[in-house]
């Protein structure tokens, strides 16, 4: 039995080429070619369709949007974007969007069409060039989060008395408000930040504050209630400074 197509591009151009190819094929019918996500989901309304072959870039609704109605509204429709691939963000929405598969429009058409089956039978179907860009997104995700560990663990060991300076830099204060907030000197707040920055491994307080955000760190600016023990040190840390 024929696979029933919907096929949806804002290209006349590409829309007109791939219908014909789609036509000709004899294992594909083609339900209906239309112009961007709005008509598709009119025909999905109007005729029984098993794939939704959407371009990522379409004017009114686009892609990744009509996929999104597609998932909520016809459930039973699968979804495959279809993209020349010049919006690499595009991938992780489509995906996060219930499509089943990423394919590009440099693609033959017989294997679009079995692709497309491969698609409607449940597997996941991505075109070389998106593939690429999973395993690189995969391969940065595992190094930032190693990355982010280490942070978390340079952060878990730094002294008490530092705990408070750290926090006040990841928050974006100033040395004189962190002096005045703790009651120190600006100098000894300088010093204290030069450790906190070398102890993290961090350049200066723009590399902290970016790598803390990333790893999830929490700052806690109770001061003197929630860390008494801290406050405690960082007093006992400047008497013997000075």
């Amino acid at each position: 039995m024929a696979l029933r197509v919907l096929f949806a591009d804002d290209d006349p151009i590409i829309r007109g080429a791939i219908s014909r190819s789609l036509e000709a094929h004899p294992e594909v019918e083609l339900i209906a070619s239309v112009a961007d996500g709005i008509q598709a989901l009119e025909v999905l309304g109007k005729r029984h369709v098993q794939i939704a072959l959407l371009d990522v870039r379409m004017p009114r609704l686009d892609g990744v949007e009509t996929a999104e109605v597609i998932r909520k509204l016809y459930p039973d429709v699968t979804v495959v974007m279809f993209t020349s691939f010049e919006q690499k963000s595009a991938l992780g929405r489509a995906l996060a969007a219930g499509a089943k598969g990423f394919l590009t429009k440099d693609i033959p058409i017989n294997e679009l069409v079995r692709e497309l089956y491969r698609a409607y039978q449940g597997e996941d179907v991505i075109s070389p060039k998106p593939t690429s860009v999973l395993v690189d997104t995969m391969r940065n995700s595992a190094q930032h989060w190693r990355e982010d560990q280490d942070f978390i663990r340079k952060v878990e060991d730094l002294p008490s008395y530092l705990a408070p300076i750290l926090d006040r830099l990841v928050m974006a204060h100033s040395y004189r408000e962190i002096a005045v907030e703790l009651e120190l000197k600006e100098s000894t707040v300088r010093s204290y930040a030069t450790q906190v920055y070398t102890l993290t491994g961090c350049k200066n307080r723009a590399e902290l504050a970016v790598r803390a955000m990333r790893a999830g760190y929490q700052p806690v600016l109770d001061g003197e209630q929630s860390r008494p023990e801290q406050r405690r040190e960082l007093g006992e840390c400047c008497f013997r400074v000075k």
